[in-house]
Formats: C-alpha cells, structure tokens, sequence
C-alpha cells in the first residue's frame, strides 16, 4: 500500500466488486480465514469474515458493500468470540470507495469518524484474493490475507 486518493469515487468510477462474490479461503500456519461475499443484488453485496487462531476463534466481521447516492459505501462490524461488537452497538465502520480497477479497490474510512482505516481488495492474475489493512496516512498494512478461492456463487 503507498499513497492513494482520498477523495470518495463518484458517478461510473464508482462501480460494485462483482469479482469478490463467492468463498474464500486463507491458511497460513495456525490460522484459517473464511470470507464468503454475495451476487451483487439491487446494488448491494454481503459478506462474512471468520478467523480462527490454533482452532479457535479469534474475530468475525459482517461487511455490506452498497450503492449510495452516486457512489459505493462499504459498512463493516467486528465480533470477538463470543459475537460481543467491537463498535459501539449502533454505528458501523462507514467507509468510502476510494479507488476502484478491474480487479482491485481500496476503501478509506471517513476522516469524522477517527484515526486512518484503509482496506485494499486486490484479485491476483493466479486468482488469489489479497486484503491489506492499514490504519495510518500513508498507508502501511499490519494486516495481510491471502485467499484461494473455493467456490462461486
């Protein structure tokens, strides 16, 4: 991740990932990752995030993508264990469509709601699904998935 825009795409820049739909799946030692998307319907996916650590599990994540406006807004909550919210109980990490190619995009939290969050999506040639996070400006990931894809919708 370097530097990227930070102002939201709007109009027929902004487009849905219709690429992400289907089942994804990561291991990398002790760690099993899940991410499964839905077709893109009425301008809206849904997805489902499941980490597990040495057999247990660490966190989920449930991730809507929408048309809003002229533009496309991802929303995110993150669950421990025991399905207990990391966010407040109302809001939802609110995100907006920052960049948006063929086979990759990036989303940018918005600068109201708190310290930098960025999250890159990225389709490989191999077919991988690679996700970075990184929360500061310039953006350096302290999280990395790989995904093998397992199925499609």
């Amino acid at each position: 991740m370097s530097s990227y825009p930070a102002a939201p795409l709007r109009g027929e820049q902004a487009r849905m990932p219709e690429w992400l739909a289907g089942t994804w799946l990561e291991t990398a030692g002790p760690r099993r990752c899940d991410e499964l998307w839905t077709r893109n319907a009425g301008g809206n996916m849904a997805g489902v995030f499941k980490w597990m650590q040495d057999g247990k599990p660490r966190m989920y994540e449930f991730m809507v993508i929408e048309r809003n406006g002229d533009g496309i807004q991802p929303h995110l909550k993150h669950f421990g264990p025991d399905l207990v919210g990391y966010e407040e109980k109302d809001p939802s990490e609110s995100l907006d469509m920052v960049l948006c190619e063929e086979m990759r995009f990036i989303c940018k939290r918005r600068p109201q709601l708190g310290k930098p969050l960025w999250i890159e999506y990225r389709l490989t040639e191999e077919g991988k699904l690679v996700v970075g996070v990184a929360q500061s400006d310039p953006p350096k990931p302290f999280l990395h998935f790989e995904f093998d894809r397992a199925s499609t919708p």
